[in-house]
C-alpha cells in the first residue's frame, strides 16, 4: 500500500505489516506490478523500482510533474510500462526501467491511459483523447469531451470514456461517437467494465451501471 506519508507498506495475508519502505519525497499515490518487481508512482514526479524484498532497485526520471497513473502492456515478447503526468506527457518505459519514448501532444496534465485495440489510449485534462501506438507515435485525436476526460475503460467492442461534466461516451474501436450517457451530474471518478456492463462512480457518491449493448442505466 502507498501512501500521502511518502511510505509504501507491504502487508502478509493476515493484514500484519512486514516492512516499510522509503524513498519518495512526495505522497505515492500508485503501485503496479512489473513482471517480478514493483513500481511505485509518486507526486515527486519519480517512479521507484522495488524487489519483492523492499529494495529500490531503480529510480526512474523522466517526468517533471506528478505522475498520475501506470499502465502495465504485456505481448509474447516483450513488456512495457506507460506513465502519464502533470507535466502533460506520456513515458514509454521497458520492464527494466530504460526510457524509450516521450508522447507529446495533450496541452494538459493526462490522468488516465488504457490497453486498448492494439495501442495507448490518454485521456486529458485538455478535454482530448488521444491515441498512440505502442512505441508511442500518436495515431488519432479524439475529441469528444468538452471537460477534462477522467477515465477509460473497454467492454467488449465498445470504449467508455468519462468527462468531469458527468457525461460517458461511448465510442467504437475506431473512435466514432456510438453514444453520450448523462447519469452522473458531477465528475466520474472510476470506471469498471465487466461481461456486460459497465460500473461507474461519481463526485455525486452515486455508483450507475450501464448496459454495454444499449448503454443505459440500470
Amino acid at each position: 500500500s502507498g501512501s500521502g506519508d511518502k511510505t509504501i507498506i507491504t502487508w502478509d495475508e493476515e493484514g500484519n505489516l512486514v516492512r516499510r519502505l522509503s524513498g519518495h519525497g512526495r505522497g505515492v499515490f500508485g503501485l503496479q506490478v512489473v513482471e517480478y518487481n514493483v513500481w511505485s508512482r509518486s507526486l515527486d514526479h519519480t517512479i521507484r523500482v522495488w524487489d519483492e524484498n523492499g529494495k529500490c532497485l531503480k529510480i526512474l526520471e523522466g517526468h517533471t510533474g506528478a505522475v498520475y497513473t501506470l499502465l502495465v502492456v504485456n505481448r509474447k515478447h516483450w513488456t512495457r510500462v506507460y506513465s502519464a503526468s502533470e507535466d502533460e506527457k506520456v513515458i514509454v518505459w521497458d520492464s527494466e526501467g530504460k526510457l524509450l519514448s516521450k508522447c507529446v501532444d495533450h496541452r494538459k496534465p493526462v490522468y488516465c491511459l488504457a490497453d486498448i485495440d492494439g495501442g495507448v489510449w490518454s485521456g486529458s485534462d485538455d478535454t482530448r483523447v488521444n491515441v498512440w501506438d505502442y512505441d508511442g507515435e500518436l495515431a488519432r485525436t479524439l475529441a469528444h469531451h468538452d471537460s477534462p476526460v477522467s477515465r477509460i475503460a473497454v467492454c467488449q467492442d465498445w470504449v467508455f470514456t468519462t468527462d468531469d461534466s458527468g457525461t460517458v461516451v461511448v465510442c467504437a474501436l475506431d473512435g466514432r461517437v456510438q453514444r453520450r450517457c448523462v447519469g452522473h451530474p458531477d465528475s466520474v471518478k472510476c470506471i469498471l467494465a465487466l461481461k456486460d456492463a459497465v460500473w461507474t462512480g461519481g463526485d455525486d457518491t452515486s455508483i450507475r451501471v450501464w448496459d454495454v449493448h444499449w448503454s443505459m442505466e440500470f
